[in-house]
């Protein structure tokens, strides 16, 4: 062997053709009494595997299970991975789970690569130039833009093949790593995966509410219980305790965020209980302030002007000071929080004293919440490539309890493997009573983020809240253009939402 070559390069230089031809000849070729394995080594971010050999008989060399053994092994295989957790409590999460899987999956390995800010734009380039990595943390809507010109690769088949594959074990959040046009109340979160598929998810997101035990204490509020916590009753009142602008504390953060208050309090007062968060069934029109919606809507905005129990959205800044936020900087009693209370826990610190407790409750119930997150996605790269197999094997990994139990610890964001739940890890403090999560994971009136449909970031953007919420225009005037904008653009991109619901529908699963 050359003194500058590895083991690796050297069988490859002496029979790396050999052990492309299968059976005892090809076996045979490279030395008789030889059996191939593969085990790793790492070598900074890309790992190496080193060649083992060990004598045997020639007889045994041809046996159906070693021959098995030496085809399974083919050499390593690469899988590009486009990503942007890097930093934080996601980040963490993310160095264990690619340092487990290079430990237990010698024969592929992983060119870890990361994104920045801008990801989505990003990978819209890369999608367009063909230079897209074998496997992408992406948004369901994005998935939904592009999987029709093939911009994706459908792993149902190599899913089935695959026996760690059990679609009951991960929660379904639909329309976000497959298609079934989950138009409808309620999210089936609960139920096995079905439809077809070009991931499987990895990072979860749900609305629940934390709160500052310690202004709780101070201002004399009990601790909310389920059934008694009326979002214009005991929570407003609540609210209006904790609130002491001389000290600048205040009950809550108001924002024209859809995903935190906005999009769900029309829901929670409406007069009727079916509502989606964004758009009806067939996609013609954006219901969710109808039949009493905008006194949700109204409710926002006077958290702010009428009970003055929220400052003013321009004034987080200022509040925040040197933290994260006005919930972090121990200014505010109730914090809304979407699965990634890592964050919190590591800005926080021992500063005061926070937990998880009851959501809001409306005529109907609790406040809605959506039940979603982001998945990792087998683009067209990975069939380009042949590293289909390969690369559902990181998206089973990834989706995983082990890998999703890691995340209950990090907990940069919700785990999306049900079993979790019960874990001793995602019961731990802190925050206080985190174990409620599941709570809220297992009711059966989520509502889902309607990623089927292509137009879902501009059906959001299009006439925002903050005109209403700031007080720049009444809800009379404010309400009709916010709809009707956001009509307009589900109205331009009908054709493409029934073209490609369509299409998916034909699709094998």
């Amino acid at each position: 062997m050359h003194p500058t070559m590895t083991r690796r390069q050297a069988l490859r230089a002496s029979c790396g053709a050999a052990i492309a031809v299968t059976g005892a000849m090809a076996l045979a070729a490279c030395g008789e009494t030889q059996v191939v394995t593969v085990e790793k080594v790492v070598e900074k971010e890309v790992p190496v595997e080193t060649i083992v050999t060990k004598e045997v008989p020639v007889e045994k060399v041809v046996t159906r299970e070693v021959v098995k053994e030496v085809t399974a092994q083919r050499g390593a295989v690469k899988i590009e991975f486009h990503h942007d957790h890097t930093s934080g409590p996601r980040g963490s999460a993310m160095s264990w789970a690619l340092e487990r899987f290079e430990q237990t999956n010698p024969n592929i390995l992983i060119r870890f690569v990361p994104q920045p800010e801008d990801f989505l734009d990003s990978f819209a380039i890369k999608q367009a130039a063909g230079t897209t990595g074998e496997l992408a943390l992406l948004s369901g809507y994005f998935m939904t833009a592009w999987v029709k010109s093939g911009a994706f690769t459908q792993i149902n088949e190599s899913l089935k093949r695959n026996p760690a594959w059990d679609p009951s074990a991960i929660f379904h959040t639909p329309d976000e790593f497959g298609l079934v046009y989950w138009n409808r109340v309620p999210s089936p979160h609960l139920d096995p995966v079905t439809g077809p598929l070009w991931g499987l998810p990895y990072q979860g997101n749900i609305n629940a509410y934390s709160y500052n035990l310690d202004i709780m204490d101070s201002a004399g509020i009990d601790f909310p219980s389920e059934g008694s916590w009326g979002l214009e009753t005991e929570y407003l009142d609540a609210l209006t305790k904790a609130t002491d602008p001389e000290i600048d504390q205040w009950g809550m953060r108001m924002t024209g965020a859809h995903h935190q208050f906005v999009q769900w309090w029309p829901l929670a007062l409406a007069d009727r209980d079916n509502l989606m968060p964004y758009m009806n069934e067939d996609g013609t029109h954006y219901e969710c302030l109808d039949d009493g919606g905008d006194r949700g809507l109204q409710l926002c905005v006077d958290m702010i002007q009428k009970h003055k129990v929220s400052f003013a959205q321009e004034a987080a800044k200022e509040i925040s000071g040197e933290f994260s936020s006005p919930f972090v900087a121990g200014k505010v009693l109730v914090d809304m929080q979407g699965g990634a209370t890592g964050y919190n826990v590591g800005r926080i610190k021992d500063r005061f004293t926070w937990g998880m407790g009851p959501t809001p409750e409306g005529p109907h119930g609790p406040v809605p919440t959506i039940f979603g997150g982001q998945a990792h996605t087998a683009t067209n790269t990975a069939q380009k490539t042949g590293t289909v197999e390969e690369s559902v094997e990181v998206l089973l990994f990834f989706a995983g309890e082990e890998v999703q139990t890691r995340i209950a610890i990090d907990r940069g964001s919700f785990p999306m493997y049900k079993a979790v739940l019960d874990s001793p890890e995602f019961a731990a403090a802190p925050p206080e009573n985190h174990v409620y999560w599941k709570r809220v994971a297992n009711r059966t009136d989520h509502r889902h983020g309607q990623s089927s449909h292509p137009g879902r970031v501009e059906i959001i953007r299009a006439a925002g809240w903050d005109s209403m919420i700031n007080g720049e225009e009444s809800l009379d005037e404010g309400v009709p253009k916010l709809i009707a904008a956001k009509d307009r653009v589900l109205q331009n991109e009908l054709e493409r939402f029934n073209e490609i619901k369509t299409w998916a529908e034909s699709l094998p699963t």
